[in-house]
């Protein structure tokens, strides 16, 4: 499953938090990949680093409609009509 994401947990994960530094000093998207204990693995793109949100929307619904199945969960960026627009799900 591929999940987009503008925000990241930070709590308990000193590695994830530094590349998430690393990420946002050169302002490029952080991709991480978590494997899954049943076999399936998670995509995390998180796009915060690039610091244009009124882009978002648009590169979320490029990335869902490029992966059946992908589940965009955003924060108050993205507009409700994308689930609708991409078979995405918002959160």
């Amino acid at each position: 499953s591929l999940a987009l994401s503008l925000s990241l947990s930070r709590a308990g994960a000193p590695l994830l938090n530094t590349y998430r530094s690393w990420s946002d000093a050169r302002a490029v998207p952080l991709i991480c990949l978590h494997k899954g204990k049943t076999g399936e693995d998670e995509v995390i793109l998180d796009l915060s680093p690039l610091r244009t949100p009124q882009h978002f929307a648009e590169i979320a619904r490029v990335c869902s409609a490029a992966h059946p199945g992908a589940t965009v969960e955003a924060l108050e960026v993205l507009s409700p009509s994308l689930d609708k627009t991409t078979g995405g799900q918002e959160g």
